[in-house]
């Protein structure tokens, strides 16, 4: 079945239509990742911890805190990693999107999907981490604070267009290809973004790829907590299910009762 899906993946991505870097970090960064691209060498910062963990590339990109604000020049950076054993001239760019979680190498080793399609493929991979947690706020406004006013900064338009960024960088600085084919791929919120992004810039992936994407809000979506219910009923207990069940009621009655008591 995997071997299903990477075909008809490679499929999509060779079946679809065909930004300089801001910052002088960015282009130190790109120099570096095609020297290792052309050499096959690791950084020094890559991970030591087992033989699949080696190949996995620590990197970091620098663009905009505010894309929409142009008096706003203030910049961050963000980590990525990037795994381009199997690279060769003309092969695609497959990005993973970590999503909620901190990005890690085995989201890109080679013990995942992503990997076996690079390989297939001959492409790069690239795992991108978006700021989308409060606790990444202070890394991307430079404070710790999480006002209404700053929360605008961790926006999915903002998280879209810092990818946005780092496709045009990895295109014309990294591969110097502007017509390099590329995929968005992740798993939940990362999915999610993937579809989005195909839809928002559909001049800059030529695919998208997404696993349990929520890509329709709703308001009170019961039926994913019914879900749920059933999961814990059925991996755990009845008796599971209600304790649960009651400690999210009582905590939700002191919460009517603070905000009605404030």
């Amino acid at each position: 079945m995997r071997a299903i899906l990477i075909v008809a993946l490679a499929a999509l991505v060779a079946l679809a239509s065909a930004a300089a870097p801001r910052t002088k970090q960015n282009v130190e960064a790109s120099r570096k990742l095609v020297q290792q691209m052309l050499t096959k060498r690791l950084s020094p910062s890559v991970s030591s911890a087992g033989p699949a963990k080696r190949i996995v590339i620590e990197n970091f990109f620098t663009t905009r805190i505010d894309h929409f604000n142009a008096q706003n020049t203030d910049e961050w950076t963000l980590r990525y990693l990037a795994v381009t054993d199997w690279y060769q001239p003309g092969g695609p760019i497959l990005i993973w999107l970590g999503g909620y979680t901190p990005i890690q190498p085995y989201m890109v080793d080679e013990s995942s999907l992503i990997y076996d399609m690079a390989r297939e493929m001959h492409g790069a991979v690239l795992c991108f981490r978006v700021a989308v947690l409060r606790t990444e706020l202070g890394h991307r406004v430079g404070c710790r604070d999480v006002s209404t006013e700053n929360l605008r900064f961790l926006n999915a338009d903002q998280v879209l267009a810092d990818l946005a960024e780092f496709v045009a960088y990895l295109k014309n600085e990294v591969l110097r290809n502007e017509y390099a084919h590329v995929l968005v791929s992740g798993v939940g919120y990362g999915g999610s973004l993937a579809t989005w992004f195909r839809v928002r810039y559909p001049h800059l992936a030529d695919a998208a790829w997404s696993s349990g994407g929520q890509h329709n809000a709703l308001m009170g979506f019961q039926e994913f907590a019914e879900a749920w219910g059933e999961t814990l009923i059925d991996h755990g207990s009845q008796s599971c299910y209600n304790e649960i069940f009651v400690a999210f009621h009582v905590m939700q009655n002191l919460i009517d009762a603070g905000l009605r008591g404030g």
